[in-house]
């Protein structure tokens, strides 16, 4: 199976989070680079970085287009200084849309959590010892249950986004108080909600994987791809 690549997923942190940041909160002064100019050189880095991630990769993924979009409603947010409330509407918009559709999946046959199952795992080896062990339904009710926690953590999320970005963008929109704020919410974010959005996914997939290793009887290990 082949690991993530660390090196990658530490300038993807840099690009998207930390140069953004540096740009809003040192460079976006009168003496710099000033609001305007500072708002779009800083949003260039995670459009730029999606742009050519989609261009080597040569497929959009739906991660890609969530980014870019987010990115372009940023931008449009602060250049057409619209009310600073939007700001915190749009951060909220992405998880809780996230949250809702994998909930709302739970009342359908095909809930949402498989779908990040399916990667890491062996579903026919899978599917093959639940049957020896007649745990099947046992294993279906519980991937409905991990996907209605895995939805209440991205609405919870969402939550937390709103009122952290409410919080910490109150400025103006188009202003260099504006383009402040919105630097470090964009650095502060991860840890205030990102990081806790992590952990209460990881704890619902790790509880899953858990249960798996009871319901088959197999170390997860030899489970995966």
């Amino acid at each position: 199976m082949s690991r993530p690549n660390s090196s990658s997923a530490i300038v993807e942190l840099l690009i998207n989070a930390a140069a953004p940041t540096i740009v809003l909160v040192f460079l976006s002064t009168e003496d710099w680079l000033g609001p305007v100019w500072g708002l779009l050189v800083a949003l260039a880095f995670p459009l730029g970085f999606s742009a050519y991630t989609a261009v080597r990769s040569r497929r959009v993924s739906p991660i890609a287009l969530i980014v870019i979009g987010s990115v372009l409603l940023t931008g449009g947010i602060g250049l057409f200084e619209l009310d600073v409330r939007w700001f915190a509407w749009k951060e909220a918009a992405v998880p809780l849309i996230m949250g809702l559709f994998v909930l709302v999946s739970t009342r359908t046959p095909w809930p949402a959590i498989p779908a990040l199952l399916d990667p890491l795992l062996d579903a026919e080896k899978v599917q093959a010892l639940l049957e020896e062990k007649g745990t099947t339904d046992v294993h279906e009710a519980a991937l409905v249950r991990a996907t209605f926690w895995m939805g209440m953590v991205l609405v919870l999320s969402a939550v937390g986004t709103f009122v952290f970005a409410r919080f910490m963008v109150t400025s103006a929109t188009g202003t260099e108080a504006f383009t402040s704020e919105l630097g470090s919410y964009t650095g502060w974010s991860l840890a205030a909600v990102g990081i806790p959005t992590l952990v209460g996914m990881g704890i619902v997939l790790r509880g899953l994987l858990v249960g798996i290793e009871d319901r088959t009887g197999v170390d997860v290990d030899e489970l995966l791809r």
